[in-house]
């Protein structure tokens, strides 16, 4: 099987676990708003750097940042001369109100 078979069945072998991951990401209410609990926000934080951890990143920082979730950090180091991949995601979201408050020019 050629390189591009071989990616082909390895992500398909893997659909299944990470489509659960994404479902139970999903359900936590990990609303970065205020007036909701921030427990929900670091929840999902502490499963996304869990997550990492399982999947072999052993460098994993949090980062603090004023008025915003915490950011999880994780890195690779890639092999030398190899290029840098970025991969960028958010586990917070915003309650359900949100999009009538922002179109209403409402700001918190």
């Amino acid at each position: 099987m050629n390189q591009r078979g071989d990616l082909r069945v390895i992500v398909s072998d893997l659909l299944p676990e990470l489509t659960d991951l994404l479902k139970e990401l999903m359900s936590i209410p990990s609303i970065a708003f205020p007036d909701y609990p921030v427990e929900n926000v670091q929840r999902a934080h502490d499963r996304v750097a869990d997550e990492l951890r399982k999947s072999g990143v052993d460098d994993i920082r949090v980062l603090k940042l004023p008025d915003t979730a915490p950011v999880v950090y994780g890195r690779i180091p890639a092999p030398p001369g190899a290029p840098t991949v970025l991969l960028y995601g958010h586990y917070d979201v915003q309650p359900p109100e949100f999009f009538t408050l922002f179109a209403a020019g409402v700001r918190r």
